[in-house]
């Protein structure tokens, strides 16, 4: 019997663990990433930004 509530207690601190690092990562972590990343230019407006540039 004190096995199966020391097997309980060794699962719920890993689901909580687990549980907190994935909210960390997702209020932290992905904001910093979104807000790093540059926006990618579609293939038609690249194409005529390097048309402009080469006519320069």
């Amino acid at each position: 019997m004190e096995f199966i509530v020391e097997l309980l207690k060794e699962m719920a601190k890993g689901i909580i663990r687990e549980g907190s690092a994935y909210f960390f990562r997702k209020q932290f972590l992905d904001k910093e990433n979104e807000n790093n990343e540059k926006p990618t230019l579609s293939r038609d407006k690249l194409k005529k930004w390097v048309l402009k540039k080469s006519k320069k």
